[in-house]
């Protein structure tokens, strides 16, 4: 922890109060977290795939409007436009393809988790399901490209809006669900 610490350069102030949690019973607390980290690790990388695809498409489509205007032929088009353009455009496919992935993954997840938490249950149990569900969101990070800080930033703060309605939903679900002390 201390070499981790050492190595960070952001800002602390944005590692206080990361996520918007309720005060809730443990451990649905962890799950509070595990939730909102699947559903904003789900939305970002959509908005981001969607970014990249978008844009991959204009860059295909400005090629067209180019080489048409232009009067190239085909042959000149492909190996003027296209050909050195073609890294990007796959690396491109490729952070598309691999964001899905990770979004059905945490999506799937989500819903097990909206259904545990749900289902109420014993700590023990509750923890076990918690400890799993931080191996898969763990894995998806350990496979797969991040997006971009900068792109997270960008709409953080409406995002933020959205997951403090959601944290007010479960602790509705949670107070029907849990224990209740005394």
């Amino acid at each position: 922890v201390s070499s981790l610490s050492r190595r960070f350069t952001g800002d602390e102030a944005e590692l206080r109060d990361y996520y918007e949690i309720p005060e809730l019973p443990h451990p649905y607390d962890v799950l509070a977290c595990q939730q909102q980290n699947l559903g904003w690790g789900a939305r970002v990388r959509r908005r981001y795939a969607r970014t990249v695809l978008a844009s991959l498409l204009a860059w295909l489509g400005t090629g067209l409007v180019v080489g048409l205007s232009a009067g190239t032929s085909v042959l000149d088009l492909l190996l003027l436009w296209y050909v050195p353009s073609l890294g990007a455009v796959m690396m491109g496919v490729e952070v598309c393809r691999t964001q899905w992935e990770v979004i059905r993954e945490r999506e799937r997840v989500l819903e097990l988790l909206e259904s545990r938490v749900a289902a109420g249950g014993d700590t023990a149990a509750l923890l076990v399901f918690a400890r799993q569900v931080q191996d898969v969101i763990f894995q998806s990070r350990q496979r797969h490209t991040r997006v971009p800080g900068w792109f997270f930033r960008r709409f953080k703060s409406a995002d933020r809006a959205d997951f403090q309605a959601a944290m007010r939903d479960l602790q509705t679900v949670v107070a029907r669900v849990a224990p209740q002390p005394g």
